[in-house]
């Protein structure tokens, strides 16, 4: 929980000094590139993530490879701060977080669609736009396939979960009867 808490927090820190969609594309997938880089290596991962190895060196070697990649000023401060304070193996994870916390600070609201059969683009789109209209703000979908799913959609925008299953109908229907 407590890692959730600071991966949100850096992200949010991180999203606020971005102004425009074009920028929070360029710096997002600057900083990827550089998180490939820093965890795709294991050996390298194992030196920067190392409790034996200074805070200082790490900056050093970091700061080496930045300057070799031209590094946004925004990404070196940050990724310099994420070493500082010990928490740069949460790099992976914020990187993961930024899309939501940019749709957040846009005003558009992302959800996870989920059905038992790929929508065609058609349904899809008809249901981007009630989605929006129920909402009064842009919506971004996520889609993904439940094979277990008998029929209908199940809804997920943050913690929230909108059941619009055949199975859910069916549970709704039996909890009605059983209370009269």
């Amino acid at each position: 929980m407590i890692k959730q808490v600071l991966v949100r927090r850096y992200g949010q820190g991180f999203i606020n000094v971005l102004r425009e969609e074009a920028d929070f594309r360029k710096i997002r997938e600057e900083l990827e590139g550089l998180a490939g880089l820093f965890f795709g290596n294991d050996k390298l991962r194992k030196v920067l993530t190392s409790p034996f190895l200074s805070k200082n060196k790490k900056a050093d070697l970091v700061r080496d490879i930045m300057n070799q990649s031209a590094a946004d000023r925004r990404i070196r401060n940050f990724i310099l701060l994420l070493l500082e304070k010990g928490r740069f193996e949460l790099l992976p994870e914020i990187l993961d977080l930024l899309p939501l916390l940019w749709n957040e600070k846009t005003g558009v609201v992302t959800m996870e669609v989920c059905s038992a059969v790929p929508l065609s683009e058609d349904q899809k789109e008809r249901l981007r736009r009630t989605l929006e209209s129920l909402r009064g703000r842009p919506v971004q979908m996520k889609f993904a396939l439940d094979p277990e799913l008998l029929g209908g959609l199940v809804l997920r925008q943050a913690h929230v979960v909108y059941d619009l299953t055949l199975r859910g109908g069916l549970t709704r229907l039996r909890d009605i009867l059983a209370e009269n």
